[in-house]
């Protein structure tokens, strides 16, 4: 099999953002109970002096590539493609920026060869940050995967799956803080998955001669 010989795919997704500003608690008012001068933002005769919610709904839409084969398989995504923004009374804008994904993973087959040795990379930013996961995945006879992941100062996942039976997978993990700003013991996640290929065949058709 050549490297490049594969499957190259296209996923798209669209959508609506919907959220709610609730400005009940805001304060922009001077230590004496007075608009601060020169604050456009609130005043006493806001509008929103006698109202606390507003509500706004966005356009939302995203767009990936992925290649892959039995070697490997790399892609490319970005969500909230259209950075959408909700208005709140036009005293506030906010937006969701774009987020792009980068991914790609590699198999290497071990001496055994019941064992095949998956390391992968993620990579998320929205060009202003960034956050990089790196992932070794072992596996057994193409039915069992248990491995270690690490997110860059933010936390260990410890990861165990298996193919049971008819496309049917399941899989857990456990994530593990190492950042100070998180005091929890950790999180985990049970999934599962089912995968089947829609088989389409002229021959398998029934035909009736009540139906035209």
């Amino acid at each position: 099999m050549k490297l490049f010989d594969g499957v190259l795919g296209l996923g798209m997704n669209v959508g609506y953002i919907n959220q709610t500003f609730d400005h009940s608690g805001l304060d922009f008012t001077g230590s004496g109970g007075q608009a601060v001068e020169g604050n456009d933002f609130h005043s006493p005769s806001d509008p929103w002096s006698s109202a606390t919610l507003d509500n706004d709904i966005a356009f939302d839409a995203g767009v990936g590539f992925f290649f892959s084969n039995e070697k490997m398989y790399a892609g490319i995504s970005v969500l909230h493609l259209t950075a959408p923004s909700m208005d709140y009374g036009g005293s506030v804008i906010t937006y969701v920026p774009r987020i792009f994904y980068l991914t790609g993973r590699y198999n290497i087959s071990l001496p055994n060869a019941l064992y095949v040795l998956k390391p992968s990379t993620l990579i998320k930013t929205d060009l202003r940050s960034f956050q990089a996961e790196l992932t070794a995945l072992l596996e057994y006879d193409k039915r069992i995967q248990g491995g270690l992941s690490y997110r860059f100062k933010d936390a260990f996942v410890f990861m165990f799956g298996m193919h049971l039976f008819n496309g049917l997978y399941a899989a857990y993990s456990y994530d593990l803080p190492t950042s100070k700003m998180i005091v929890s013991g950790g999180s985990h996640e049970i999934s599962l998955r089912y995968s089947f290929k829609p088989v389409f065949s002229r021959q398998n058709r029934y035909v009736s001669d009540r139906i035209l």
